[in-house]
């Protein structure tokens, strides 16, 4: 097995906040706030986000592990158990995960000291397919 690059994966280490905006398959779309750490712990990149619905009255708050496998692909762990796996192209990494009969995917691309987020689920609250886009600046 080829060595994992710690620079790179530290490319993606931080504290960014900003908007977000989702949409859904009925038509519904509203924006939010995001908060998003990204650690490292040498090959592993520890992730927490939160979603603060301003309309909706609501926080949302999560976290993943990604457990570099080889320098480019990483298993998903949620709770220490392994949901699902990624990838990671230079300043690209986009993982997929399955909750139940739930499948959600997201990509982060890091450019300077943004990132940009993106991604789907098949079902949201209301049972909708949604998908999402976040713009995020790393905090100073």
């Amino acid at each position: 097995m080829t060595s994992l690059n710690h620079e790179l994966l530290a490319t993606f280490v931080g504290t960014f906040i900003g908007e977000g905006l989702w949409i859904d398959s009925a038509g519904e779309s509203k924006r939010y706030e995001v908060q998003l750490v990204i650690g490292q712990e040498t090959t592993r990149l520890l992730v927490s986000f939160t979603h603060r619905f301003v309309e909706e009255g609501n926080t949302t708050q999560g976290e993943f592990v990604f457990v570099f496998l080889s320098p480019d692909i990483f298993e998903t762990l949620l709770n220490g158990v392994v949901v699902g796996n990624g990838y990671r192209f230079d300043h690209y990494l986009h993982f997929n995960i399955r909750i139940g009969e739930v499948f959600v995917e997201t990509s982060y691309t890091r450019n300077g000291n943004t990132i940009a987020v993106r991604g789907s689920s098949t079902r949201n609250a209301e049972g909708r397919f949604i998908a999402w886009s976040e713009a995020l600046t790393a905090r100073e």
